[in-house]
This record gives C-alpha cells, sequence and structure tokens, in this order.
C-alpha cells in the first residue's frame, strides 16, 4: 500500500476526544488525506477497507482499548502491515512496551509536538513505501509486471485450502500464446518482450474483481500445479497466463 506519487497520504486517526482529533486533524490536514473515527470498532473498520497508509491510536475510547484495536488490525492479514502509532497521555514504560509488543512502530506521548509527530509520521510513511517496494518487486514479473510464478503458487496453495475447506469451487484458467516463438524469431525478443506486456496489460483489463488474480507462469515447467493433477473441480479466481 502507500500513496501513488499524485496523491496525498491517507491517515487514521481513532481518538474520541475533541480536543486531541482537532488537533491532531490540524497537524496533517494540510498535506495529507484523513479519516477521522471515534470509537474503537469504527476504527477496526475503517482500517479494514484498506485505505490507510498509516493508524494514529488512542489507547484509551469509549468502546474498546487502543490494544484491542491494534490486536484486531493485526489480526487481519490485509491490512496487518499498516503501522500504527499509539498516541496516548499513558507515561508509564509497561504500557509503551506493551503497545509496541502488539505491533506498534511508535509511541507518543501526550502534549505532543507537531513537529516531532510530523517528522516520526514522515519517517514510517518512508519506511513503509520502502517496504511495499520491496514486497513488490519479490512477488512481481520483472517483465509483465503480473504476479511472478513463486507467487501464483503460494496464492494458488491457499485458494485451493480455502475452497477445500469452504466446499466451494475454485476456477484456474491457464493461456498461452499461438506461435510465439515465430514472434520472436522473426520480429526479435524487444518485440517479443513488448507483445507479452500487451497480453499482460489486456488481461488485467478484463480482470475487475478483488479476488481474482493473474500472474505469469512461465519460466520453462511443464509441469501442472498440484491440485490440477489431483483432478478436483474448479470454478473460481485464480488465472495464469504463459
Amino acid at each position: 500500500m502507500g500513496a501513488r506519487p499524485d496523491e496525498k497520504d491517507r491517515i487514521l486517526i481513532v481518538d474520541d476526544d475533541p480536543i486531541s482529533l482537532k488537533s491532531l486533524v490540524g497537524v496533517f490536514r494540510r498535506d495529507h488525506e484523513i479519516t477521522v473515527a471515534t470509537c474503537g470498532r469504527e476504527g477496526v473498520a475503517l482500517a479494514a477497507q484498506g485505505r490507510h497508509d498509516i493508524v494514529l491510536l488512542d489507547l484509551h475510547l469509549p468502546d474498546i482499548s487502543g490494544f484491542d484495536v491494534i490486536k484486531m488490525i493485526k489480526a487481519d492479514d490485509r491490512v496487518a502491515s499498516i503501522p500504527v502509532i499509539f498516541i496516548t497521555s499513558n507515561h508509564d514504560v509497561a504500557t509503551e512496551e506493551t503497545g509496541i509488543n502488539l505491533g506498534a512502530v511508535d509511541f507518543v506521548i501526550k502534549p505532543f509536538s507537531p513537529a516531532v509527530l510530523r517528522a516520526r509520521v514522515r519517517a514510517h510513511l518512508d519506511l513503509k513505501r520502502k517496504t511495499d517496494l520491496l514486497e513488490a518487486l519479490a512477488v512481481q514479473d520483472g517483465l509483465t509486471g503480473l504476479s511472478n510464478r513463486r507467487h501464483f503458487d503460494e496464492v494458488l496453495d491457499r485458494e485451493w485450502m480455502r475452497a477445500v475447506r469452504d466446499a466451494q469451487p475454485l476456477s484456474l484458467i491457464m493461456a498461452d500464446i499461438d506461435h510465439f516463438k515465430s514472434i520472436n524469431d522473426v520480429y526479435g525478443h524487444q518485440v517479443g518482450d513488448e507483445t507479452l506486456k500487451l497480453v499482460a496489460r489486456t488481461m488485467v483489463e478484463q480482470v475487475r474483481r478483488p479476488g481474482d488474480m493473474i500472474a505469469r507462469y512461465g519460466g520453462g515447467s511443464s509441469s501442472l500445479p498440484k491440485p490440477m493433477r489431483w483432478g478436483r473441480p474448479w470454478s473460481r479466481k485464480v488465472c495464469a497466463g504463459a
């Protein structure tokens, strides 16, 4: 996750104190997109949408504690990597240690310095962007930008086990480009690479459901994914290209 260059970073503030909220919004509203939640469960629901780049979280909330909120966020694989910074009036070391052990990246004591808080948030956002980039490169095919074979295998295993557990069908489409070797032989490998990228873009434009995935399966292996060899029924979610 992380904002694109032409977008503002998105901050979720979870705090029920009007004075604290006004202060936090004032610190960040000029350069960031702000969303506010005034209770813990609302904060968890907003975080689960996956739209935010960082969470600023108070410890004392009217329904559940900030500790409960961060536990729920970190338990959700879709958003567990969102940095969470506790901003609280609690000064004791034990509370800070608990927050860090639960997955918070920082612990800020109220009243805070606006300049220092901005610097801390900026540092964690920069680190998150770099981490996201490294993670994307690890699962991405360098030529087409699609998921690579390694990521495809991981997702297929996970979706297969989900389908078996829920007794739901899963579909897999294997696609290949006819006479692709002729393109390389006649026009050269650069044109072949551009052809693969064009095919990848076209496939991505046609697959819009959040649960679907397109991957480049090529790499010289002719073996089929293990679930296919089991001969079980398919009807959702994974698409692999050559």
